[in-house]
């Protein structure tokens, strides 16, 4: 029986070969067991904070259809938008909370036996107007839809209610959350006999309020066609999950 010699290079190759390969598969191994060892917990935390809309923002504008030059066109909308927009700032609202959205000319065509005929030119502008303080004026909504529909806005369309401080109620609903999740952390590593050691991951989902909205409404004025503010109050929430290191 032939007695190997690990002296001889080529069985000393071969032992080098073979330990190599073993430490990759344990390099390997361990890797894996490192990933999926179960050294961590994730948790979830709930916060909510109630609000009570305190802001309106009003999309309004004024459209002029058919005028026989564009200049006319022009000179229409911009002479009755400058009547609206005063109306508007007589009722107290500041020049800055008044922003045009757009403003457009294009020409209005008719077809008649086929064929395209122009009928006109169109202008368009529309205003985006935010109204502060709701809750102290309660008709101050009405009031700035009726001014403008009597200057001559012919367009309403839509009105969105909402809270002026959205991001303090935003980091204040994610500071409730953060505790709620810590809290449960706490009482989970105190059932299964383990101690947190730190924070290692982090995820939030905030689920911001949705405006309220009063869409397509028609003129406001003394026939009560203004939009009845939103009683009663929303909420701001926000999910977060932590990840612990335990030990």
């Amino acid at each position: 029986m032939e007695i190997c010699n690990w002296r001889e290079p080529k069985n000393i190759l071969t032992l080098l070969g073979i330990t190599f390969v073993f430490l990759l598969l344990m390099t390997a191994l361990l890797r894996e067991a490192l990933i999926h060892q179960p050294w961590q917990i994730s948790v979830q935390g709930n916060g909510e904070v109630e609000y009570t809309a305190d802001q309106a923002t009003i999309y309004l504008g004024i459209k002029v259809e058919k005028s026989e030059t564009a200049k006319e066109a022009l000179d229409e909308l911009n002479e009755s938008m400058n009547d609206a927009v005063d109306a508007i700032k007589k009722l107290g609202v500041e020049e800055k909370d008044i922003h045009t959205e757009r403003y457009n000319l294009y020409t209005r065509y008719d077809y008649i036996s086929g064929k395209s005929i122009l009928a006109g030119y169109n202008a368009n502008q529309q205003l985006r107007i935010k109204i502060e303080g709701i809750q102290e004026d309660r008709d101050k909504v009405a009031q700035v839809i009726s001014a403008a529909a009597e200057a001559g806005v012919n367009q309403i369309n839509n009105v969105e209610f909402e809270p002026s401080n959205l991001a303090e109620l935003r980091e204040e609903a994610r500071l409730i959350a953060i505790k709620d999740a810590r809290e449960k952390a706490d009482g989970m590593a105190d059932a299964l006999g383990v101690e947190l050691v730190k924070v290692i991951g982090w995820w939030e989902d905030s689920q911001y309020p949705q405006p309220r909205y009063y869409g397509e409404m028609g003129m406001g004025g003394g026939g009560g066609g203004g939009p009845v503010l939103p009683e009663g109050k929303d909420v701001v929430r926000v999910n977060v999950s932590l990840n612990y290191l335990l030990k």
